[in-house]
């Protein structure tokens, strides 16, 4: 984690650049992205800004492992933002709390769209190719987490927009607390 820039770092507030093209520096921004994501066990995904690259890219867990999304964009959104729930460890449902390697130990709930299209690109043989897919649930969340943070927007920034409630992790449990940064 020591890689990880923690609010309130500076760089965490500035809107990424676009990459214009695939080369040996923007290969090796990407491969370290993927890396410090496999070595974090709380997370699924790290944006570019999160550990100090200025660009718009972005890496996440999904189904088949580990990608690093380049030049992300919505392309449609369906239905309304809303306060995602899961079913706990009981069996009861709860609020999900939304976390963020950038603010360790701290949860909030967001609302968040669950089901989006996107466009981007990878970096294969040499070059940008075009991508584009659905996300729902638990993907379409961190989609737009990490999406936030190329523009410069925080969980905080979003825990107050949406009126949502702080929770600190205090060994196992999760206490709600006021976020007073």
């Amino acid at each position: 984690m020591e890689e990880i820039i923690v609010y309130p770092g500076k760089e965490l507030r500035k809107k990424a650049a676009r990459v214009d093209g695939w080369n040996e520096e923007v290969a090796r921004q990407a491969k370290r992205l993927e890396e410090i994501l496999a070595g974090v066990k709380n997370g699924a995904g790290l944006a570019g800004p999160q550990i100090g690259v200025g660009k718009r890219m972005f890496a996440m867990k999904g189904e088949k492992g580990i990608g690093v999304l380049i030049n992300p964009v919505f392309k449609a959104i369906t239905g309304d933002a809303v306060f995602p729930t899961m079913v706990g460890e009981k069996g009861k449902e709860e609020p999900f709390l939304e976390g963020c390697l950038s603010f360790p130990d701290w949860y909030g709930t967001v609302k968040r769209y669950l089901r989006i299209r996107a466009k981007w690109q990878e970096g294969k043989d040499g070059k940008l190719v075009e991508k584009s897919g659905e996300f729902s649930g638990f993907l379409a969340i961190v989609f737009q987490h990490e999406s936030d943070h190329l523009e410069g927007i925080l969980l905080v920034d979003r825990v107050k927009e949406s009126q949502g409630e702080w929770y600190r992790q205090e060994g196992e449990e999760m206490i709600e607390r006021e976020f007073n940064f």
